[in-house]
């Protein structure tokens, strides 16, 4: 990857030659985002909406220097890091560093609140893409990356990539200052991973908990335990034919999209035996029909 010295000032080499050759497409490349100064929820109310969806981190002071080191070795480190295979990193830091050298001023700044002010004017995109102001002051910033990773690999590979970044932030966080130990990352790529991993952890009981469910009620409406068992039968060989369809034949991995299928199918599998074998019970040795074709 290539880097101006208009971009980063002299200090910064013209060229960052990685350890690795990228090969996963820009567009799918997985996005990290490192934040300093929020503090999200922890969790989330059964009904209503979250009272204080986030608030700015009392602890954070970039204007301290060492807070100021610590934000610009999460810039840094992660490019020297080959398990965290970063391809592009976007710091508003590094600029604002190299906004101070060409000025002829120290970094990390002694006078932060009056230097980021100027700085913001010189360069409002990026500040205002990239840090939260009250008043004059910066509460918070954001630092992002992408990396050598697909957003479309298996929930078992993201998790496990995400471990990777789990391990450099707390390493960072535990030689920051206390003015700047509390960051963390995100990505969109974590929760999907997360999320299709909780779904297929929970396939077995959540089909079995539907099976038994449709079993309770068709017994209630045929009040006949053996047309319960009967129809429970039949589900469930809908269900490991569907199964055996689309992991041996066709050979799908088993994802959130194919445990969702084989759940949703319980319900089909289950209205139209259920309408038999309610009809089925109430045919009588009385009834017209049976009688006729006798």
């Amino acid at each position: 990857l290539a880097a101006t010295s208009t971009e980063f000032g002299p200090e910064f080499p013209l060229a960052r030659r990685l350890s690795f050759d990228p090969v996963v497409p820009e567009h799918k490349q997985i996005g990290i985002t490192v934040v300093f100064g929020i503090v999200a929820p922890t969790s989330t109310p059964l009904v209503g909406p979250i009272e204080t969806p986030w608030r700015f981190d009392p602890t954070f002071q970039p204007q301290d220097p060492w807070a100021q080191r610590a934000m610009f070795s999460i810039c840094s480190e992660p490019e020297s890091r080959d398990e965290l295979r970063v391809v592009q990193t976007k710091c508003w830091l590094k600029k604002f560093r190299t906004w101070l050298i060409a000025g002829e001023k120290l970094f990390p700044s002694r006078d932060f609140d009056n230097d980021l002010v100027s700085f913001y004017y010189s360069d409002p995109i990026t500040a205002q893409q990239t840090l939260w102001f009250e008043g004059r002051q910066m509460k918070a910033c954001q630092i992002e990356f992408r990396a050598d990773v697909a957003d479309t690999s298996a929930a078992q590979k993201i998790l496990k990539y995400k471990a990777n970044w789990d391990s450099f932030i707390d390493t960072q966080n535990k030689e920051a200052s206390v003015t700047g130990h509390r960051a963390y990352h995100l990505s969109g790529a974590w929760g999907r991973a997360e999320a299709e991993l909780a779904i297929i952890a929970s396939t077995e009981v959540t089909i079995a908990l539907s099976v038994l469910c449709s079993g309770l009620g068709i017994l209630l409406f045929t009040r006949d335990p053996w047309l319960m068992v009967v129809v429970m039968l039949l589900v469930i060989g809908i269900m490991a034919g569907l199964g055996f369809f689309m992991i041996t034949i066709m050979s799908w991995k088993v994802g959130a999209i194919e445990v969702i299928s084989l759940v949703v199918f319980v319900g089909y599998s289950v209205t139209y035996s259920l309408r038999i074998a309610y009809d089925y019970s109430r045919v009588g040795e009385d009834h017209p029909d049976l009688q006729f074709a006798e």
